[in-house]
Protein backbone atom coordinates (compact mmCIF):
# COMPACT_ATOMS: atom_id res chain seq x y z
CA UNK A 1 0.00 0.00 0.00
CA UNK A 2 1.36 3.39 -0.95
CA UNK A 3 1.46 6.33 1.43
CA UNK A 4 -0.35 9.60 0.72
CA UNK A 5 2.72 11.42 -0.63
CA UNK A 6 3.38 8.67 -3.14
CA UNK A 7 -0.29 8.68 -4.16
CA UNK A 8 -0.11 12.42 -4.80
CA UNK A 9 3.06 11.97 -6.86
CA UNK A 10 1.49 9.23 -8.99
CA UNK A 11 -1.70 11.27 -9.46
CA UNK A 12 0.33 14.27 -10.64
CA UNK A 13 2.24 12.19 -13.15
CA UNK A 14 -0.91 10.49 -14.43
CA UNK A 15 -2.44 13.93 -15.03
CA UNK A 16 0.67 14.94 -16.98
CA UNK A 17 0.01 11.90 -19.18
CA UNK A 18 -3.43 13.26 -20.03
CA UNK A 19 -5.78 11.89 -17.40
CA UNK A 20 -8.11 14.21 -15.51
CA UNK A 21 -7.81 14.58 -11.74
CA UNK A 22 -10.64 12.13 -10.99
CA UNK A 23 -9.59 9.70 -13.73
CA UNK A 24 -6.11 9.61 -12.18
CA UNK A 25 -7.55 8.96 -8.69
CA UNK A 26 -9.79 6.13 -9.90
CA UNK A 27 -7.08 4.46 -12.02
CA UNK A 28 -4.59 4.67 -9.16
CA UNK A 29 -7.20 3.19 -6.79
CA UNK A 30 -7.70 0.29 -9.21
CA UNK A 31 -3.96 -0.31 -9.46
CA UNK A 32 -3.70 -0.48 -5.68
CA UNK A 33 -6.86 -2.51 -4.99
CA UNK A 34 -6.78 -4.97 -7.87
CA UNK A 35 -10.09 -6.33 -9.14
CA UNK A 36 -12.82 -4.85 -6.98
CA UNK A 37 -16.30 -3.33 -6.86
CA UNK A 38 -17.28 0.23 -7.64
CA UNK A 39 -18.06 0.89 -3.96
CA UNK A 40 -14.51 0.08 -2.91
CA UNK A 41 -13.11 2.09 -5.84
CA UNK A 42 -15.16 5.13 -4.88
CA UNK A 43 -14.05 4.91 -1.25
CA UNK A 44 -10.38 4.50 -2.16
CA UNK A 45 -10.44 7.30 -4.77
CA UNK A 46 -12.36 9.68 -2.50
CA UNK A 47 -15.24 10.21 -4.94
CA UNK A 48 -18.93 9.31 -4.79
CA UNK A 49 -20.22 6.18 -6.53
CA UNK A 50 -21.88 7.91 -9.54
CA UNK A 51 -18.65 9.81 -10.20
CA UNK A 52 -16.65 6.59 -9.93
CA UNK A 53 -18.91 4.98 -12.56
CA UNK A 54 -18.37 7.92 -14.93
CA UNK A 55 -14.58 7.79 -14.54
CA UNK A 56 -14.52 4.01 -14.93
CA UNK A 57 -16.49 4.31 -18.17
CA UNK A 58 -14.03 6.89 -19.50
CA UNK A 59 -11.02 4.81 -18.47
CA UNK A 60 -12.60 1.75 -20.10
CA UNK A 61 -12.91 3.70 -23.34
CA UNK A 62 -9.20 4.54 -23.07
CA UNK A 63 -8.36 0.86 -22.66
CA UNK A 64 -7.12 1.34 -19.08
CA UNK A 65 -9.90 -0.54 -17.26
CA UNK A 66 -11.68 -3.84 -17.89
CA UNK A 67 -14.55 -5.56 -16.06
CA UNK A 68 -16.14 -8.96 -15.52
CA UNK A 69 -19.12 -10.47 -13.69
CA UNK A 70 -18.65 -12.67 -10.64
CA UNK A 71 -22.01 -13.98 -9.49
CA UNK A 72 -24.31 -10.99 -9.45
CA UNK A 73 -21.55 -8.42 -8.91
CA UNK A 74 -19.46 -6.58 -11.50
CA UNK A 75 -15.77 -6.30 -10.75
CA UNK A 76 -13.43 -3.77 -12.31
CA UNK A 77 -9.67 -4.09 -12.79
CA UNK A 78 -6.92 -1.81 -14.06
CA UNK A 79 -5.21 -2.84 -17.26
CA UNK A 80 -1.38 -3.03 -17.09
CA UNK A 81 0.29 0.40 -16.79
CA UNK A 82 2.09 -0.11 -20.11
CA UNK A 83 -1.28 0.62 -21.72
CA UNK A 84 -0.55 4.24 -20.82
CA UNK A 85 1.96 4.16 -23.67
CA UNK A 86 -0.90 3.48 -26.07
CA UNK A 87 -2.70 6.49 -24.60
CA UNK A 88 0.33 8.64 -25.39
CA UNK A 89 0.43 7.30 -28.95
CA UNK A 90 -3.26 8.16 -29.29
CA UNK A 91 -2.56 11.68 -28.07
CA UNK A 92 0.32 11.99 -30.55
CA UNK A 93 -1.98 10.89 -33.36
CA UNK A 94 -4.60 13.43 -32.29
CA UNK A 95 -1.97 16.19 -32.17
CA UNK A 96 -0.75 15.22 -35.65
CA UNK A 97 -4.32 15.44 -36.95
CA UNK A 98 -4.70 18.84 -35.28
CA UNK A 99 -1.43 20.06 -36.82
CA UNK A 100 -2.52 18.92 -40.28
CA UNK A 101 -5.86 20.64 -39.85
CA UNK A 102 -4.16 23.83 -38.69
CA UNK A 103 -1.96 23.88 -41.80
CA UNK A 104 -5.10 23.60 -43.94
CA UNK A 105 -6.91 26.52 -42.35
CA UNK A 106 -3.89 28.70 -41.42
CA UNK A 107 -3.91 30.76 -44.66
CA UNK A 108 -7.57 31.65 -44.16
CA UNK A 109 -7.02 32.48 -40.49
CA UNK A 110 -4.06 34.72 -41.34
CA UNK A 111 -6.14 36.48 -43.97
CA UNK A 112 -8.86 37.11 -41.40
CA UNK A 113 -6.26 38.45 -38.98
CA UNK A 114 -4.62 40.83 -41.41
CA UNK A 115 -7.93 42.15 -42.74
CA UNK A 116 -9.72 42.52 -39.40
CA UNK A 117 -9.45 46.25 -38.99
CA UNK A 118 -6.35 48.34 -39.47
CA UNK A 119 -4.28 47.43 -36.44
CA UNK A 120 -0.52 47.39 -36.97
CA UNK A 121 1.55 44.33 -36.12
CA UNK A 122 4.62 45.09 -34.01
CA UNK A 123 7.52 42.71 -33.40
CA UNK A 124 10.43 43.48 -31.07
CA UNK A 125 14.03 42.31 -31.35
CA UNK A 126 17.02 42.41 -29.00
CA UNK A 127 20.74 41.86 -29.28
CA UNK A 128 23.05 41.57 -32.24
CA UNK A 129 21.15 38.59 -33.64
CA UNK A 130 17.93 40.58 -33.31
CA UNK A 131 19.33 43.37 -35.52
CA UNK A 132 20.47 40.78 -38.05
CA UNK A 133 16.97 39.27 -38.03
CA UNK A 134 15.59 42.72 -38.91
CA UNK A 135 18.03 42.99 -41.82
CA UNK A 136 16.99 39.53 -43.03
CA UNK A 137 13.35 40.62 -43.00
CA UNK A 138 14.15 43.80 -44.93
CA UNK A 139 15.83 41.81 -47.70
CA UNK A 140 13.44 38.84 -47.64
CA UNK A 141 11.57 39.98 -50.75
CA UNK A 142 13.16 41.34 -53.92
CA UNK A 143 12.20 43.72 -56.72
CA UNK A 144 11.45 46.73 -54.54
CA UNK A 145 12.84 50.00 -53.21
CA UNK A 146 13.89 50.62 -49.63
CA UNK A 147 13.84 54.09 -48.07
CA UNK A 148 16.39 54.50 -45.29
CA UNK A 149 17.48 56.98 -42.61
CA UNK A 150 20.75 55.89 -41.00
CA UNK A 151 24.08 56.86 -39.46
CA UNK A 152 26.94 55.60 -41.60
CA UNK A 153 29.25 55.56 -38.58
CA UNK A 154 26.94 53.39 -36.48
CA UNK A 155 26.32 51.12 -39.46
CA UNK A 156 30.03 50.57 -40.10
CA UNK A 157 30.76 50.07 -36.39
CA UNK A 158 28.07 47.40 -36.13
CA UNK A 159 28.65 45.41 -39.34
CA UNK A 160 32.06 44.15 -40.42
CA UNK A 161 33.24 44.79 -43.96
CA UNK A 162 32.45 41.17 -44.78
CA UNK A 163 28.90 41.52 -43.46
CA UNK A 164 28.40 44.77 -45.37
CA UNK A 165 29.61 43.08 -48.55
CA UNK A 166 27.19 40.22 -48.00
CA UNK A 167 24.30 42.70 -47.58
CA UNK A 168 25.33 44.45 -50.82
CA UNK A 169 25.47 41.11 -52.61
CA UNK A 170 21.99 40.10 -51.45
CA UNK A 171 20.59 43.49 -52.44
CA UNK A 172 22.06 43.21 -55.92
CA UNK A 173 20.92 39.62 -56.49
CA UNK A 174 17.37 40.45 -55.40
CA UNK A 175 17.18 43.59 -57.52
CA UNK A 176 16.52 45.85 -54.54
CA UNK A 177 17.06 49.58 -54.96
CA UNK A 178 17.78 51.90 -52.06
CA UNK A 179 17.30 55.59 -51.42
CA UNK A 180 18.94 56.74 -48.24
CA UNK A 181 19.50 59.83 -46.15
CA UNK A 182 22.62 59.40 -44.05
CA UNK A 183 24.91 61.19 -41.63
CA UNK A 184 28.68 60.67 -41.42
CA UNK A 185 31.23 62.31 -39.12
CA UNK A 186 33.77 62.64 -41.96
CA UNK A 187 31.25 64.30 -44.25
CA UNK A 188 29.64 63.09 -47.45
CA UNK A 189 31.11 60.19 -49.39
CA UNK A 190 33.25 61.36 -52.27
CA UNK A 191 32.85 58.20 -54.35
CA UNK A 192 29.67 57.45 -56.27
CA UNK A 193 27.26 55.02 -54.59
CA UNK A 194 26.97 51.49 -56.00
CA UNK A 195 24.42 50.66 -58.69
CA UNK A 196 20.87 50.68 -57.41
CA UNK A 197 21.65 53.10 -54.59
CA UNK A 198 20.86 56.81 -54.41
CA UNK A 199 21.82 58.67 -51.27
CA UNK A 200 21.91 62.15 -49.85
CA UNK A 201 24.13 63.35 -47.05
CA UNK A 202 22.87 65.25 -44.02
CA UNK A 203 25.17 67.01 -41.52
CA UNK A 204 25.18 65.04 -38.27
CA UNK A 205 25.54 68.10 -36.06
CA UNK A 206 22.29 69.46 -37.44
CA UNK A 207 20.46 66.14 -37.85
CA UNK A 208 21.93 63.60 -35.41
CA UNK A 209 20.74 60.08 -36.25
CA UNK A 210 21.08 57.83 -33.19
CA UNK A 211 18.82 55.16 -34.67
CA UNK A 212 18.10 53.79 -38.14
CA UNK A 213 14.77 53.62 -39.93
CA UNK A 214 14.03 51.55 -43.02
CA UNK A 215 10.72 51.66 -44.89
CA UNK A 216 9.99 48.65 -47.10
CA UNK A 217 6.99 46.63 -48.27
CA UNK A 218 4.24 47.54 -45.76
CA UNK A 219 6.73 47.73 -42.89
CA UNK A 220 8.93 50.12 -40.96
CA UNK A 221 12.04 48.81 -39.23
CA UNK A 222 13.44 50.93 -36.38
CA UNK A 223 16.72 49.86 -34.80
CA UNK A 224 19.39 51.10 -32.39
CA UNK A 225 22.92 49.77 -32.99
CA UNK A 226 24.59 50.82 -29.77
CA UNK A 227 25.50 49.19 -26.44
CA UNK A 228 22.00 47.73 -26.21
CA UNK A 229 21.01 46.59 -29.66
CA UNK A 230 17.25 46.98 -29.91
CA UNK A 231 14.79 47.11 -32.75
CA UNK A 232 11.20 46.73 -33.86
CA UNK A 233 9.31 46.02 -37.07
CA UNK A 234 5.95 47.71 -37.48
CA UNK A 235 3.72 46.22 -40.16
CA UNK A 236 1.01 48.57 -41.40
CA UNK A 237 0.28 49.72 -44.93
CA UNK A 238 -1.00 53.07 -43.68
CA UNK A 239 1.97 53.81 -41.41
CA UNK A 240 4.45 52.67 -44.07
CA UNK A 241 2.87 54.92 -46.72
CA UNK A 242 2.92 57.87 -44.32
CA UNK A 243 6.59 57.26 -43.54
CA UNK A 244 7.36 57.17 -47.27
CA UNK A 245 5.77 60.61 -47.60
CA UNK A 246 7.91 61.89 -44.72
CA UNK A 247 10.97 60.42 -46.40
CA UNK A 248 10.10 62.15 -49.70
CA UNK A 249 9.77 65.45 -47.83
CA UNK A 250 13.15 64.95 -46.16
CA UNK A 251 14.69 63.84 -49.47
CA UNK A 252 13.67 67.09 -51.15
CA UNK A 253 14.86 69.16 -48.18
CA UNK A 254 18.24 67.40 -48.21
CA UNK A 255 18.99 68.70 -51.71
CA UNK A 256 20.54 71.89 -50.34
CA UNK A 257 23.21 69.93 -48.45
CA UNK A 258 24.52 68.19 -51.57
CA UNK A 259 27.64 69.62 -53.19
Amino acid sequence: MYNKDMDNKFESNLKLLGLSDKEAKVYLALLELGATTVIQIAQKAGVNRPTAYVQIETLTGLGLVSSYMKGKKRFFAAEPPERLGELIELKKSEIKDQQDRLQEILPELEMLFTTSGERPIVRFFEGREGIKAIVDDIFKKGDKEIFSFYSSDLYEDFFSEGEREQIRSVRTKKNINVRSLYTRKDGAYTEAPPAGVRDRYLPGDKFPFSAGIDIYDDKIAVYVMRAKNLGAIIESEYIANTMRSIFELAWEAAEKYQK
